[in-house]
C-alpha cells in the first residue's frame, strides 16, 4: 500500500506552490485534491484561504475574489480567516466599497463572527486609505460584536487619528485605555504616536505632557520617542527642554542619543543658520562615539558650501572619503545632489579627481545625479583629462541620462586638442544618438584629424554619417578620404 497523503501534506503542497508563485498550478492542484485522495480528503476552507492569500501577495486581488467565488460555488463556507484575508487584500488595493459589501456578506449570509484580527485589519486599512472616520466607526462597533479591542487595535486607531490631525480624539482614546486599568494599558507605541501627533500640530507643550504622563506610568521611552520629541522641540525652538533631555534630567534613565537624534539637531541648526552650534553638536556626537551617517555629512557639507566655508567642507569631505562612510549600508541612502556644491567647488579649483572618487562611492550605493556627471565631465575637460571625462560620459549614457550639447562639444574639442580623434568620433556618434546635431565645423574638424592619422575606416564612416545627417561636405576632405581608402 502506497503513502497516504493527509490534510496537512496537501496544505503544505499548496503553500509551497503559492510561495513559488506557481499560482495556476496551485489552483489546479487544489481542485484536484478530492480526486488525488480518492475522496478521503475533502476540500476545506483552509485550502482556499491559502490560495486567496497567495494571489493577494502576488497583487492579483481579482484572482483572490475568483477563488472566493469558486469556494462558495462548491458549497464550502468561508471562515473568518477567509474574510480577514480578503479584507486585507482589498484594503491594500483601496477597494473600500467592496470591503463594506464583503463585511455584510460575512455577517448576514455566512454568519461568520468577526474577531479582533478582523477589526484590526479593517481599522488599519480604512485609516491607511485616509478614511479615519470609517475606521473609527468600526472601532466603536467592536462592542456590538462582543469583540474586545487589544493594544494593537488602540494603537492603530490612535495612529490613524493622529495622521488625520485629530490628536485630541486620539488622546481621548488613549485615556480610555488607561481607564481600563491593567486589563489593557497603553504601551510605548501608544504614547510615542500621540507625542508625534502633537508635535506635528506644533503643540509641543501637550507633547511634553504626554511624554511625562508616559514616564509616570512607568514606561521607558525608546530612542524613537525621544527623537520624535526632539524634532518637535527643535521646530518650536525649545532648546531648554532639549538640553534637559540630552542631559538625562527629563524622563527616567534619560536619553542615549543616537545618530538620528544628532542629525535632527544638526539639521535644525544648519537650517536656521547656526552653523557653529551645528558643528559643536557634531563634535559632541563624535566624542560620544556615535557614528555619523551619510545624512550627517550631507547636511554639514551643504551648509558649509552655502556659507562659503569650503576649507571646512573639504576637511569633512576628506574624512568621509577616507573612512568610506558613504559605502556603509547603515543609515539612509545618500543623495548625490547634497554633494553637488562640493563637486562644483573641487572642479573649479582643479580637484576633479577627488570629487570623482566620492562620486564613485555614491554610485556604488546605487545613487547618482545627472548634474553631478555634468559637473565632473566639465571639470575633467577644464583640467585636460579628457579620457576620464569620456569614461564618465559613457557611464552617464548607460544610465539613460542625456548630456547637454555643451558637454559634448567641450569633450570633442578637448579630445581633438589631445590628438585623439577616434575617441572624439565616438563622442560625436553618442552626441547624435542623444538627438544633438553638432555644427558642420565639428564634423570637419574630426574628419581632418582622422585623415592626418590615416584612420580610413573611421573617415569613411564619418563621411557616411555626414551624408545621413545632411551635413555640408568639404570637397578637399572628401577627396582626402577617398585617397586614404584607395591607399589601404
Amino acid at each position: 500500500m502506497g503513502f497516504q497523503h493527509t490534510h496537512q501534506s496537501y496544505l503544505l503542497m499548496l503553500q509551497l506552490l503559492g510561495s513559488s508563485r506557481s499560482l495556476n498550478s496551485a489552483r489546479n492542484f487544489l481542485l484536484s485534491i478530492p480526486r488525488r485522495s480518492n475522496g478521503t480528503v475533502p476540500l476545506q476552507d483552509r485550502y482556499f484561504n491559502t490560495l486567496i492569500q497567495s494571489y493577494g501577495k502576488a497583487g492579483l486581488f481579482q484572482e483572490s475574489l475568483k477563488v472566493f467565488k469558486v469556494m462558495k460555488s462548491l458549497g464550502i463556507s468561508p471562515s473568518v480567516v477567509t474574510f480577514n484575508s480578503l479584507f486585507s487584500i482589498l484594503l491594500k488595493r483601496g477597494r473600500t466599497g467592496m470591503v463594506y459589501e464583503l463585511f455584510d456578506e460575512m455577517l448576514k449570509t455566512f454568519g461568520a463572527k468577526p474577531d479582533v484580527y478582523t477589526f484590526n485589519i479593517l481599522i488599519r486599512g480604512f485609516c491607511m486609505n485616509s478614511m479615519v472616520d470609517k475606521g473609527f466607526r468600526f472601532f466603536k462597533e467592536m462592542e456590538r460584536h462582543e469583540c474586545e479591542p487589544d493594544v494593537i487595535t488602540y494603537n492603530t486607531i490612535i495612529d490613524g487619528l493622529c495622521r488625520a490631525g485629530k490628536v485630541e480624539i486620539a488622546h481621548n482614546v488613549l485615556k480610555g485605555m488607561v481607564k481600563r486599568g491593567h486589563q489593557l494599558s497603553p504601551n510605548v507605541v501608544s504614547y510615542t504616536t500621540l507625542v508625534r501627533g502633537y508635535c506635528e500640530k506644533q503643540e509641543v507643550e501637550r507633547a511634553l505632557d504626554v511624554f511625562e504622563e508616559m514616564i509616570d506610568c512607568g514606561l521607558k521611552p525608546t530612542s524613537i520617542t525621544y527623537n520624535t520629541l526632539v524634532q518637535g522641540l527643535c521646530e518650536a525652538k525649545r532648546f531648554d527642554k532639549i538640553k534637559e533631555i540630552l542631559e538625562g534630567t527629563l524622563g527616567s534613565g534619560g536619553l542615549i542619543p543616537d545618530t538620528c537624534t544628532f542629525n535632527t539637531l544638526i539639521t535644525y541648526h544648519c537650517n536656521v543658520g547656526n552653523l557653529d552650534e551645528a558643528v559643536k553638536i557634531f563634535e559632541n556626537m563624535l566624542n560620544l562615539k556615535v557614528k555619523p551617517d551619510s545624512a550627517t555629512n550631507s547636511i554639514l557639507l551643504r551648509s558649509f558650501c552655502q556659507k562659503g566655508y569650503f576649507d571646512r567642507a573639504e576637511k569633512l569631505f576628506d574624512d568621509l572619503m577616507k573612512k568610506e562612510v558613504l559605502l556603509r549600508d547603515d543609515g539612509c541612502t545618500p543623495l548625490v545632489a547634497a554633494y553637488n556644491p562640493m563637486f562644483e567647488y573641487f572642479c573649479k579649483i582643479g580637484k576633479t579627481k577627488k570629487a570623482e572618487k566620492v562620486f564613485r562611492q555614491l554610485m556604488r550605493r546605487g545613487t547618482q545625479d545627472p548634474f553631478a556627471y555634468e559637473l565632473l565631465i566639465m571639470g575633467h575637460c577644464k583640467e585636460g583629462t579628457f579620457n576620464d571625462a569620456h569614461e564618465l560620459l559613457v557611464l552617464m549614457l548607460r544610465r539613460d541620462y542625456v548630456p547637454n550639447i555643451v558637454i559634448y562639444e567641450s569633450l570633442i574639442e578637448g579630445l581633438l586638442q589631445k590628438n585623439d580623434p577616434k575617441v572624439a568620433y565616438d563622442t560625436l556618434e553618442k552626441m547624435l544618438k542623444s538627438s544633438h546635431l553638432p555644427r558642420s565645423s565639428i564634423f570637419h574638424q574630426i574628419l581632418t584629424e582622422l585623415i592626418k592619422k590615416n584612420c580610413a575606416t573611421e573617415c569613411a564612416s564619418l563621411v557616411t554619417l555626414m551624408l545621413d545627417n545632411k551635413v555640408r561636405q568639404n570637397i578637399n576632405l572628401s577627396t582626402d578620404t577617398v585617397r586614404i581608402l584607395f591607399q589601404t
